[in-house]
Formats: C-alpha cells, structure tokens, sequence
C-alpha cells in the first residue's frame, strides 16, 4: 500500500505540474523540458511547505493536505479526459485548475508563514 500511494502521489505531482505549467497551450508535441521543471518548483515549495506545517500545526496540515490532494486528484482526472473535450471546455478548465492550485499553494505558504510567526511570540494577524 505505501508502494501505491508513493506512485500515486508521484502521478499527483505531475499533474500539478502539468497544470502549473499552463496546459493551455498544450499541443501534441513534447513541451521543453525547461517548462515542466520551471513548473515543478513552485508545487515542490508547495508541498514541502506543507510538510513543515505539520510540525507546528498537526490540523491545520490535515486540511490543506486534503485541500491539495482532492485539488490533484481532481487534475489527474480532468488531464485523462481533456484531450476527449472541446478547447473552449480546456481553455477555460486550464485556468480554473491553475487558479486553485496557486490558491491553496498561496494558503499554504501563509499558514506556515503565521504558524511560524505565531511561535516566536508576534502576533500572527489572525
């Protein structure tokens, strides 16, 4: 079982980073790998951020970690069928899913921020 959930978390991973990297202009040649690695970085801070949350807040972690994999999950989904769909539907899911993985990645880095923040005495502006 771990096996499996290491695969699936690496499957998760590249769909995020596909996304990330705009599937907008996806076509049927292969992207630079540039692209993808550029790509890859921010959802790599994203989830080690994520994993340093969990020293210092354990339910906070619990709920951006759900957040984040239901949001690739959601991708993986989405990438195995997009190209079965109209460009209008893809133009537009693109966005959406770019949208929310920069959101919950932006959450993310704000929980640490604060939970961080609020350790060393200062008041977090929560």
């Amino acid at each position: 079982m771990t096996r499996l959930t290491a695969e699936l978390r690496r499957l998760m991973f590249a769909c995020g980073v596909l996304m990330l990297a705009g599937c907008a202009g996806y076509t049927d040649a292969l992207s630079p790998a540039s692209t993808l690695a550029g790509a890859a970085r921010p959802l790599q801070v994203c989830q080690d951020e994520l994993a340093v949350i969990k020293q210092y807040d354990a339910a906070r972690y619990e709920q951006h970690n759900g957040k984040l994999t239901a949001l690739l999950n959601n991708s993986a989904r989405y990438l195995l069928t997009r190209n079965q769909v109209s460009n209008d539907i893809t133009n537009v899911v693109d966005s959406v899913f770019q949208s929310r993985l920069a959101q919950e990645c932006q959450d993310i880095h704000i929980t640490l921020y604060k939970s961080i923040l609020s350790q060393s005495g200062e008041d977090a502006g929560q």
